[in-house]
């Protein structure tokens, strides 16, 4: 959590506690009375910014912010067994609560880029005429950009 504040060189900087009262915090030796803006932030979560008033006494009590987990992005490519990229092949992608779909691509040839994933593990289910259906496991991890190449031996899928 950052705390910056008028005429302040740097924002001041605390963690929240780990043990005990977890995820409580406490910032001190800020000027008062004055406006500040606390930001909650740690990896893989969106940050949350509020707005404090803080008063001659420069206390102020149950500022809280709830975390959510940033969503991620899974790039892939499709190829042939040879390492061909192909375009058009169908792709699909499943949480087993849900699935979203997309195609590979001509430009760049066979890649696909699903944004907007929840954290977790996903099958990743790629058909194309011409060659076997192929599926992968992914994991896709909160704030990142993940990415996984999936080849297709030649049979008669798709």
């Amino acid at each position: 959590m950052t705390a910056p504040f008028p005429g302040a060189p740097t924002p001041i900087s605390t963690k929240t506690l780990t043990a005990g009262k977890v995820g409580t915090y406490q910032v001190s030796g800020l000027p008062v009375p004055a406006d500040v803006t606390l930001t909650f932030s740690l990896s893989g979560y969106q940050s949350v910014t509020v707005p404090v008033q803080l008063g001659a006494s420069g206390s102020a009590s149950g500022i809280d912010a709830t975390l959510t987990p940033a969503d991620g992005t899974l790039t892939g490519t499709v190829t042939s067994a040879s390492g061909t990229p192909l375009a058009g092949a169908d792709v699909s992608v499943t949480s087993g609560s849900a699935t979203v779909t997309t195609h590979s691509t001509s430009s760049p040839p066979g890649q696909f880029v699903l944004q907007g994933l929840a954290p977790g593990s996903y099958s990743v289910t790629v058909a194309d005429s011409g060659y076997q259906t192929t599926t992968v496991l992914v994991t896709i991890s909160a704030g990142q950009d993940d990415s996984v190449t999936v080849k297709l031996p030649a049979g008669s899928g798709g």
